[in-house]
């Protein structure tokens, strides 16, 4: 028996209802991991360090791959680059998701950093540092770290 017009009609809406219900499904989850980053960038002070200390360039010094840190309260697992050089502490964000906005990298001179205290991050121990006068954000590093920058860091 031959499929008549009518019948392709309907198995075509049918197939554009879907497609067309998987596309806003797929954008709004994009708004919605969108909308969640941004938050949490202005939430742990990452935006303001953005805006305060961004680099155009990566100096040279000890560098530190697909490290975790801490932000404020947010943690960043496995997915930062980060250089300790006489410039101060360089630090770039791994793109979780490439559709999303890209932090700048970011460059913090040494003499707007200080040291804080300890924290945990995941039951380790870690070091806290405090940027900027009057304070902007603080970032917690692991204790390889917290080691090579010790020498820069001051109480």
């Amino acid at each position: 028996m031959r499929a008549g017009f009518g019948d392709f009609m309907e198995t075509f809406l049918i197939l554009s209802a879907v497609v067309l219900f998987v596309v806003f499904l797929l954008g709004g989850i994009f708004l919605m991991i969108s909308f969640v980053w941004k938050q949490l960038s202005k939430g742990s002070g990452l935006s303001k360090l953005a805006a305060s200390f961004p680099s155009s360039y990566k100096p040279q010094g000890r560098d530190f791959s697909l490290k975790t840190i801490a932000v404020g309260s947010v943690r960043y697992r496995n997915c930062v680059y980060i250089t300790v050089a006489a410039e101060g502490l360089y630090i770039r964000l791994r793109s979780v998701f490439p559709f999303l906005p890209k932090t700048p990298p970011l460059l913090i001179p040494w003499d707007r950093i200080r040291k804080f205290g300890e924290t945990r991050i995941y039951w380790s121990r870690a070091y806290c540092l405090e940027i900027g006068e009057p304070k902007i954000a603080t970032i917690s590093v692991f204790g390889d770290i917290y080691q090579a920058a010790l020498p820069y860091l001051r109480k």
